[in-house]
């Protein structure tokens, strides 16, 4: 098939760096996408878990508590904004995986991540550095994502 005669089958939105897929108008991934409705949306497999959303979210919480720390707690901080980052990337990576056992892995070390997250948290509000009030949304969040790994990792053991 020349170039001239290929379609495009998905551009990337403006805001993404181009991407193109190309195939025939006959062309099988074509007629799927249509069948399904997903034409023009494209996934990766970490988009579609609520633990890898919720992951996301608590970035955002976590963000918002770094925020409001007293200077002079930077390695707090910054332990905060690492582990939280990191559930979300072992997330990721691990939906990424075909072995089943790697796979696995990433999601402990998400779930590490999480229990260090809560660890921080901890203690941030025995220094009196934050909240109760606002670590409590961020540490049930956390207890949500944990418990989601925990059954992940036991789903794909057995």
């Amino acid at each position: 098939m020349s170039r001239t005669s290929r379609k495009m089958l998905y551009a990337a939105p403006t805001n993404v760096p181009s991407i193109a897929v190309f195939a025939s108008p006959r062309s099988r991934v074509r007629r799927k996408l249509r069948r399904r409705g997903d034409f023009g949306h494209v996934h990766f497999d970490h988009e579609r878990l609520d633990v890898y959303t919720a992951a996301v979210d608590f970035v955002v919480l976590a963000h918002g508590i770094i925020s409001n720390l007293p200077t002079g707690h930077g390695d707090l901080a910054d332990q905060l904004r690492r582990a939280a980052t990191s559930i979300v990337l072992n997330i990721a990576e691990g939906a990424g995986e075909c072995s089943t056992a790697e796979k696995a892995r990433f999601y402990r070390i998400a779930r590490r991540s999480a229990t260090e997250c809560a660890a921080v948290l901890d203690i941030s509000m025995r220094l009196e550095l934050a909240t109760a009030a606002s670590c409590q949304p961020a540490r049930e969040l956390l207890l949500r994502i944990v418990s989601m790994l925990i059954n992940m990792g036991r789903a794909l053991h057995a």
